[in-house]
């Protein structure tokens, strides 16, 4: 596939997504020069002139196209950067679709994790989708791990709707992304949220092993943002020192206790 200086603009998703793969354009390159069916095509274009060939194409038209392409990608999240140029065109047409069609594509089963990430974004920047209507979707089986992450990272939630969401999926990489979306929104609900994970964890012999790795990583989130932007009053000052002693003295003995190398790293 060819290079130009000038490339699309890419929605701030993906960005992230190709940025968290560190994904080398190496490899957006050979996907389409290797000879793969439905790719072939697209083997001699710019990222560019892969886009504006998508850019008028029906927005409906264009979900089916990005499902047949995603499924012919080899497996590999990092393939999925294939699909940029499509799905950038597709996010667009977001109004070509009433907010349930959206709700809909995304349980479909023959979608996959790169499309329903956009499908979500859709929604998201839908001035007449209700947001909340996201939320059954992060219980119901037809929908992947992966885009209900998604739907936690972009959904514009409430505080408490995100509390719920992290403490309904305390087991899971989702109270991550949770507690990182609540601590931006209030710092004080965050903590204490957290502190009673950490405490409790603590009084425990032994690293238990009902504290899964999230768990642990979203409760120090909260813990620690909290004590990096909360600035307290005068009166406030005394009980802030202690409570930061505390959570200190609480990591350092978590930090002791368990073998697990990503759990020590977030104890530093």
């Amino acid at each position: 596939m060819k290079k130009t200086k000038k490339s699309i603009c890419f929605t701030p998703i993906l960005i992230i997504a190709l940025v968290l793969a560190c994904i080398p354009n190496s490899i957006y390159a050979s996907i389409y020069q290797s000879g793969i069916k439905l790719f072939f095509g697209y083997r001699n274009m710019t990222e560019e002139e892969i886009y504006l060939s998508q850019k008028d194409t029906p927005a409906k038209e264009l979900v089916q196209e990005i499902i047949k392409l995603e499924k012919e990608l080899p497996a590999g999240t990092q393939n999925k950067i294939a699909l940029v140029a499509h799905l950038t065109a597709l996010i667009e047409k977001k109004d070509e679709f009433t907010p349930q069609e959206l709700l809909q594509l995304i349980t479909d089963k023959n979608t996959d994790v790169a499309l329903d990430s956009a499908l979500v974004q859709m929604f998201v920047n839908k001035k007449d989708a209700n947001i909340s209507d996201l939320l059954p979707l992060l219980k119901d089986p037809r929908v992947n791990h992966q885009t209900k992450e998604s739907i936690v990272a972009l959904g514009q939630f409430s505080t408490s709707e995100f509390a719920h969401i992290f403490q309904s999926n305390l087991d899971s990489s989702i109270c991550v992304i949770a507690m990182k979306r609540m601590t931006a929104l209030d710092e004080n609900l965050a903590y204490d949220l957290a502190l009673p994970i950490l405490t409790n964890i603590q009084s425990q012999d032994t690293f238990p092993s009902c504290a899964s790795s999230s768990q642990f990583i979203s409760a120090c989130l909260g813990a620690t943002r909290y004590f990096e932007v909360h600035t307290p009053t005068s009166k406030e000052k005394e009980n802030f020192i202690k409570d930061r002693e505390k959570v200190i003295s609480c990591l350092i003995d978590l930090y002791n206790k368990t073998t697990d190398d990503l759990v020590k790293d977030q104890s530093i």
